[in-house]
C-alpha cells in the first residue's frame, strides 16, 4: 500500500512519521508521504517531535524537531523540514505555504537550526526564503 511507512524499518533508526499523504486533502489518486529516519546513535528517539505536517495538491511537508546528543551551543535543537513539490504543482502556492511554515517555526523556535531538504522540482525558493542558502543545485 502506498504511503504505508510502517512496513519500512531500519535497524538503529527511529521513524519520525508514518505518513503525510492524504488523498482526500491533496486530491491525489494515490497516497504519498514523507518520512525522516533518525539514527539512534545521533539522537535519543524521545527527543524527536513532529512540529508540522501538511499535504496539499501543491506540496507535501514534514517538519521535525530533533535534539541530537551533540550540538553547537548556539543552537537549541535542529528542525528538519522535508518537502516535496510535485512537477504539476502551483509553485506560488507551494512556496507561500513553505514560507508560512518556516516563518512560524522561526518565530516559535528562534534558537533552532533549520534545515530544509527535499525535491523542489521547478520551484525556485530564492525569492521566498532569501535568508537561506541553497547548497545543492541539481
Amino acid at each position: 500500500m502506498a504511503g504505508d511507512f510502517k512496513l519500512v524499518q531500519l535497524d538503529g533508526f527511529h521513524l519520525s512519521s508514518e505518513r503525510t499523504g492524504n488523498t482526500r486533502e491533496s486530491g491525489k489518486k494515490k497516497d504519498g508521504g514523507i518520512v525522516l529516519f533518525v539514527n539512534d546513535r545521533w539522537c535519543n528517539p524521545g527527543h524527536i517531535h513532529v512540529k508540522e505536517q501538511r499535504c496539499t495538491r501543491d506540496i507535501e511537508l514534514l517538519a521535525v524537531s530533533i535534539r541530537p546528543y551533540y550540538l553547537p551551543r548556539e543552537f537549541s535543537h535542529v528542525i528538519a523540514i522535508m518537502r516535496y513539490i510535485p512537477p504539476s504543482a502551483n509553485t506560488d502556492a507551494a512556496c507561500k505555504l513553505l514560507h508560512s511554515v518556516v516563518a512560524q517555526l522561526q518565530t516559535e523556535h528562534p534558537q533552532a537550526f533549520l534545515l530544509i531538504t527535499g525535491d523542489f522540482n521547478h520551484a525556485s525558493l530564492s525569492a521566498t526564503l532569501p535568508n537561506f542558502n541553497q547548497y545543492v543545485n541539481c
